[in-house]
């Protein structure tokens, strides 16, 4: 290989080849752990969708069958009080109604003696779709993780891209992908990587810029006898943020879809259990037990639902990840994302139901502000309680005052004023002595409501120390 070709090489590919530094060093390592736990978690919350789905087989379940089938009794009684009210009202009340008693009637025991044979053919509809959305949509497809295929679509193995024509990723097991050493690198003058001459020669160079402004080629450094700090490329390419917003959207999207299956999965069986209790008590009208079929049809509707925006998110990936690359990719995966959180407006039109994961996502949120609020206001409830004690310190110290002011008011208007202003003097300072004390064991209690009660108590003082005075 000539050196324009390394040249031509070494500036078209130049994203592909990094050279060793102590601080590419240190921030591999560390980029490298946030990926293996971005990883982990994207696995977790992927096997956590396949369990959410096994959580039909709780609505034909032997404890929540028992539940509903001890309600029974209850059941017969209210077909026999209802039967009692349409009897009645057949003879003495409005008589326009009897048509639709006989086809709720029978509607309410298909629905009493059918509920779980119907859950369980719905269950099983449903799952066989979901099972087809979510299986391989092409032959040739590996069945990959989400995690796996966005590591091995952003981890390009120099070695593999130069033996491979400069095109490819790697050719290393998915299973041991996140094993790698991110900060492993090339070195050109040993043979333990069996080298070709044309890649010793490729890897044993790197670019500076001449004098002239153009590329030319200079030999890289070993990094002296103890081999410190060697100029050898990195092995593997890692195009950290995309990995981070990929993983992270990925994570998002398959966490809320869990939440929402999950919820609606519980939602039917709750139904079930409400398809019984109501089927004979809205004999008269029916509207009642059929907005409830409805809604658990369009349940199973939504669960099929969210395994499709799962697929095209998927599928929507897979694209993106073939046909870009860098951050141009990683913000079309957050676009798909939160398109695949609000979910297609129009399926909440017509069934009323939101076919997104919003919902679960705005719970949450709810949630967290709910609790926040909940936390304010106990902090402004005790800030009340904490000024309420303070003002009632603070009235009690004017009353003392106004108290104080009265006798005083009450001593000067006293004809015997005059002959008893000794005796009264040491009353007066009597309660004063003891207003003082009150108001010091309210200081020990609350040190602002001292100054308050300070205050009044000085306020009473001179009053009557005025009063005795006129």
């Amino acid at each position: 290989m000539s050196d324009y070709e390394i040249i031509q090489v070494l500036s078209q590919y130049e994203e592909y080849f990094q050279v060793y530094d102590l601080v590419s060093y240190l921030l591999r390592s560390l980029g490298w752990m946030l990926v293996k736990f971005l990883y982990a978690v994207l696995e977790g919350v992927e096997g956590l969708l396949d369990d959410v789905y096994t959580l039909m087989g709780l609505l034909t379940s032997a404890p929540v069958k028992g539940f509903v089938q001890s309600f029974l009794p209850a059941v017969y009684l209210l077909f026999a009080f209802s039967f009692l009210v349409i009897g009645y009202n057949m003879i003495f009340g409005n008589k326009e109604g009897r048509k639709k008693i006989i086809p709720n009637l029978v509607l309410a025991i298909f629905c009493i003696s059918s509920v779980f044979l119907m859950a369980a053919n719905m269950s099983a509809l449903t799952m066989a779709g979901v099972n087809w959305v979510r299986s391989t949509y092409t032959s040739s497809e590996e069945n990959y993780s989400v995690a796996d295929t966005l590591l091995k679509d952003n981890v390009v193995d120099l070695l593999y891209f130069v033996d491979h024509g400069f095109s490819g990723t790697n050719d290393i097991p998915v299973d041991v992908l996140e094993k790698i050493n991110p900060s492993e690198t090339i070195d050109p003058f040993k043979n333990d990587l069996n080298l070709t001459d044309e890649e010793r020669a490729l890897f044993g160079n790197k670019l500076v810029i001449s004098p002239t402004g153009q590329y030319q080629l200079q030999k890289i450094e070993k990094g002296g006898l103890l081999n410190w700090m060697p100029e050898y490329y990195f092995r593997y390419s890692i195009d950290f943020l995309p990995i981070y917003l990929m993983m992270v959207a990925s994570i998002f999207v398959l966490f809320f879809t869990s939440f929402k299956v999950g919820r609606l999965i519980y939602e039917l069986a709750i139904q079930e259990f409400f398809v019984v209790i109501l089927a004979p008590s809205d004999l008269n009208s029916g509207r009642r037990i059929s907005a409830l079929i409805k809604s658990i049809g369009s349940g199973f509707f939504i669960i099929f639902v969210t395994a499709v925006l799962m697929k095209f998110f998927l599928i929507g990936s897979a694209y993106v990840n073939a046909n870009m690359s860098g951050l141009t990719a990683a913000f079309c995966m957050i676009f798909m994302a939160w398109a695949t959180v609000d979910g297609p407006n129009f399926i909440e039109r017509i069934i009323g139901i939101d076919a997104g994961i919003s919902s679960g996502f705005r719970l949450l949120m709810s949630a967290y502000h709910g609790s926040r609020m909940a936390i304010e206001g106990a902090k402004a409830a005790g800030s009340v309680v904490g000024a309420a004690g303070r003002g009632i310190a603070g009235l009690g110290g004017f009353a003392v005052g106004a108290s104080g002011a009265g006798s005083s008011k009450n001593n000067s208007n006293s004809i015997y004023s005059s002959q008893n202003s000794g005796d009264q003097q040491e009353k007066n300072e009597q309660l004063g002595n003891s207003l003082y004390s009150d108001s010091q064991n309210s200081v020990n209690a609350d040190e602002s409501n001292t100054v308050q009660s300070q205050d009044s108590v000085n306020q009473g003082g001179d009053s009557i120390a005025g009063g005795d005075t006129g």
